[in-house]
């Protein structure tokens, strides 16, 4: 072997003995963890058990109200044959009735509306009246416009009397 061969082995070997050496060996397992076990049987209960907890709707909707008014009744849900007033979580449909006012409240505020258009309508009136006798009272060109707003049929009324004078 020449000096070139034994340099170039020695310089392999080197090489293949540090590449050995970086490896590292897997870390050991862990040990086993120790666990309790239990049969699993079926046994009757004397006392039922409760339990409480939080159950979560996919969607829920705030709702908000055209009017307002104090609520007469809430609708009722049959649960075990027996109804009740209807509870926070209790499935419903579009349309279901929840609750109704109480209309009292309501009727009170449509005759309010209805007696104050009332007295608008008086106000309006005695005030056409007034303006009526104020352009009466004077000699203005209004008079005449005054009287045909007054009475629209004076104007055809004139027309006939006319009519029937020139013949």
């Amino acid at each position: 072997m020449s000096a070139y061969q034994r340099i170039f082995a020695s310089l392999v070997l080197g090489l293949l003995a540090a590449v050995g050496a970086c490896t590292e060996s897997a870390p050991p397992a862990p040990p086993p963890r120790a666990v309790r076990t239990a049969a699993v049987t079926s046994t009757s209960l004397d006392q039922p058990r409760r339990y409480s907890g939080s159950l979560l709707p996919r969607a829920q909707v705030d709702l908000s109200f055209r009017i307002a008014g104090r609520v007469d009744s809430v609708a009722q849900v049959v649960v075990d044959g027996r109804g009740r007033p209807l509870q926070e979580g209790d499935p419903v449909k579009q349309g279901d009735v929840l609750a109704t006012l109480d209309p009292r409240h309501l009727r009170h505020e449509s005759a309010a509306a209805a007696a104050a258009l009332a007295t608008a309508r008086t106000e309006l009136a005695v005030a056409l009246l007034h303006r009526v006798a104020l352009l009466q009272r004077s000699a203005s060109p209004v008079h005449d416009d005054l009287r045909d707003a007054v009475d629209p049929t004076g104007d055809a009324k004139r027309q006939v009397h006319l009519g029937a004078w020139q013949q």
